[in-house]
């Protein structure tokens, strides 16, 4: 079977109610025995940049090394962290077991992160400079970036769980029919939950306990996303029958 016919044969993963309804299912079946990393991860995703600035590592005035270091171990904790909770996930009975497999996961998740970053930036300083050539060109290349990103997403997963990836060559090919459903699935929960956010700053509530919510439902949405990429990634190892 070639991989353009097996990617063919996975339809109904691809829709974004098959995508959502089918994380959804592998949350709950694995919630009893994942619950631990979700909370792990949820705590080192939202805690870490107010643990940052509670040290006073974020100021400017620091050491850049100081500051890089802060940055590269939060990056690390949280790679790894997130390797765990994927393992959890995907019914293995060893989840925090660190060998090759979630090294070359941290990596691959590492790489395509600040591949995300450099894009947000490059699309950040576009925008408020919209009405140039220049800008144009920029703010394209930053939803390029973002788009290559997306389109490897199954890489570090494939690292993680088995032979099935080998590279990023598979997973730009397992992602093709498969974009809208994995943005549209992770809209389903960023757009509620931003306006939550906005709802709560309207009120006037208080800055920390808002900003607690706010740094807790960005973690939530990364890792939802993660999930959502696990399930895509499962439905095209079946339908190509890898391992």
């Amino acid at each position: 079977m070639t991989e353009q016919a097996s990617v063919g044969r996975t339809t109904e993963i691809l829709t974004v109610f098959g995508c959502t309804r089918d994380a959804a299912r592998v949350c709950a079946r694995t919630f009893p025995r994942a619950w631990p990393f979700w909370g792990l991860a949820v705590a080192v995703y939202a805690g870490a940049e107010p643990a940052i600035d509670a040290l006073g590592l974020s100021d400017p005035s620091s050491l850049g090394i100081v500051r890089w270091g802060s940055a590269a171990i939060q990056i690390l904790i949280s790679t790894v962290v997130m390797a765990m909770l994927l393992r959890s996930l995907a019914g293995d009975q060893r989840p925090l077991k660190l060998d090759r497999r979630v090294a070359a996961c941290v990596a691959t998740m590492i790489v395509l992160a600040l591949i995300g970053v450099f894009a947000i930036s490059m699309i950040s300083v576009a925008s408020a400079r919209l009405g140039t050539w220049m800008a144009l060109a920029v703010l394209l290349l930053g939803a390029s970036l973002l788009y290559v990103e997306v389109r490897l997403c199954l890489w570090p997963i494939g690292s993680l769980l088995g032979p099935a990836i080998r590279g990023p060559q598979r997973s730009w090919i397992w992602m093709g029919g498969a974009m809208w459903a994995l943005v549209g699935s992770g809209l389903l929960l960023i757009i509620p939950a931003s306006i939550l956010v906005a709802i709560l700053q309207m009120l006037g509530t208080n800055k920390a306990i808002a900003g607690v919510a706010e740094q807790a439902i960005g973690s939530l949405a990364i890792i939802w996303f993660q999930v959502l990429s696990l399930v895509i990634f499962q439905a095209r190892s079946r339908a190509s029958g890898a391992a």
